[in-house]
């Protein structure tokens, strides 16, 4: 799988003196394979590590793992950016909090994702949020000799709140943390998601347009199936759950990716649209790759995650009722691994946020305010300086880069005042 931080250059040669150095001990840490890449603009060096990890940190003999990390190097003396990704490391664009803070950067693979896991049957007890702390941890550790200079953790979506699980079994090894979007969910269908998305349906110039159209994609199923079989067919999609199911579920999840891609009422297509554009329309949000086989089988990290520690939301069924033929009762159970023992523990969020409220320094929160995670938002309280700042008509990709003047020089000021360096402020 490419990504976009680094791209793959087994014949790249590192310059003499630093770039050697830096490869060799990379190469003595132990348990760490190296593999020198293509280092993207504004980075002198790129590595790709598979980085030795315990299945289990607390017995060292239930196994191990290897995870992928990726590491882009600029300075032994800048500061170093840890990001967390909360599943595999993907095709994102290159991070503007390093180029804030001018620092190194390394991506991490999430365990038991994409390539950060064994062959076979994932060991479903290992996969946990306080083992992947651990995870992090120990890859601070290993590298913190290297880059003895400020460390800061960021995170988006699940890996912002992978960010916040680090910081709390592990207050020592960051000095500051910045999350993008990154809600802490309150049981297995949080109805804080509903309201929030009920409140824009009610309050949008085109609520009415949004379920209309979620309602005409099931009227109109007849002619709106062959072409998502077509679709399908083209892109190379398999529907276990057939391609009815995956369609009502589409249908169902409309509202939320809607509001969360930052979608506009002019996309909307009109009544009587096409089914060729109704199908590619829900393509631009959220689209069909989730509901097919490659899709269900690369998230079932994820759902086990969600019906065991992290929670979820549900679906709201209220406007299309009279329309559910093959999920009349839709559940994300759906998608979560069979034959697996999930239990749900609701203590685990709660006890994190008030860890947050009362230990959570040098913490940024930003939020899209259009973005249903956005109802998931953390209550930092009042007992630290941490912060929240909220991107006016903004979506799930908010950046400091996209806030008002004042709220981004308030992100500038922190982070200059807490790590004691300048910040870049272009």
């Amino acid at each position: 799988m490419s990504c976009a931080l680094l791209v793959c250059a087994c014949d790249y040669v590192p310059a003499a003196g630093e770039g050697a150095s830096l490869y060799q001990k990379l190469n003595q840490l132990p348990g760490v394979e190296v593999v020198r890449v293509k280092s993207v603009a504004g980075y002198t060096q790129g590595y790709e590590l598979r980085v030795e990890q315990p299945l289990d940190h607390d017995n060292p003999d239930a196994g191990r793992f290897k995870q992928r990390v990726y590491l882009s190097h600029l300075d032994h003396a800048q500061p170093m950016v840890i990001e967390t990704d909360g599943y595999w490391v993907r095709d994102f664009p290159q991070k503007e909090l390093p180029d804030i803070l001018r620092a190194n950067l390394v991506a991490v693979e999430y365990r038991f994702y994409g390539d950060s896991r064994n062959p076979g049957e994932i060991p479903w007890q290992y996969l946990t949020v306080q083992q992947a702390a651990a995870d992090h941890h120990r890859i601070i550790e290993l590298l913190k000799p290297l880059y003895p200079a400020a460390w800061i953790s960021s995170g988006f979506s699940k890996g912002g709140e992978s960010a916040l699980i680090h910081r709390r079994f592990y207050p020592q090894d960051v000095q500051a943390t910045v999350v993008y979007d990154a809600p802490l969910i309150l049981g297995l269908e949080d109805s804080r998601v509903d309201g929030f998305i009920r409140e824009r349906i009610e309050n949008s110039q085109c609520g009415s347009e949004l379920v209309r159209f979620q309602r005409e994609l099931l009227e109109r199923r007849a002619e709106v199936i062959p072409a998502l079989q077509k679709h399908a067919a083209e892109n190379a999609l398999t529907f276990s759950i057939g391609a009815d199911k995956a369609l009502e579920y589409a249908a169902l999840e409309y509202t939320f990716s809607f509001w969360q891609r930052g979608q506009s009422c002019e996309q909307i297509p009109p009544a009587g649209a096409a089914p060729a554009r109704m199908i590619e329309h829900i393509e631009n949000g959220g689209g069909f790759w989730v509901y097919s086989d490659h899709g269900v089988e690369a998230l079932e990290p994820s759902m086990y995650q969600h019906h065991t520690q992290l929670g979820y939301y549900g679906f709201m069924t209220q406007d299309l009722e009279d329309l559910l033929q093959v999920a009349p009762q839709p559940s994300n159970l759906e998608f979560a691994p069979r034959n697996v023992a999930m239990e749900f523990d609701e203590t685990f969020t709660p006890s994190l946020i008030q860890w947050l409220q009362e230990n959570g320094h040098n913490i940024i929160y930003l939020y899209g305010e259009n973005d249903p995670w956005y109802a998931g938002a953390v209550d930092h309280g009042e007992m630290t300086n941490a912060f929240t700042l909220v991107q006016k008509g903004g979506h799930h990709l908010t950046r400091v880069r996209q806030l008002s003047d004042d709220q981004r020089e308030q992100v500038y000021g922190a982070l200059s005042r807490w790590l004691s360096i300048p910040v870049n402020r272009g």
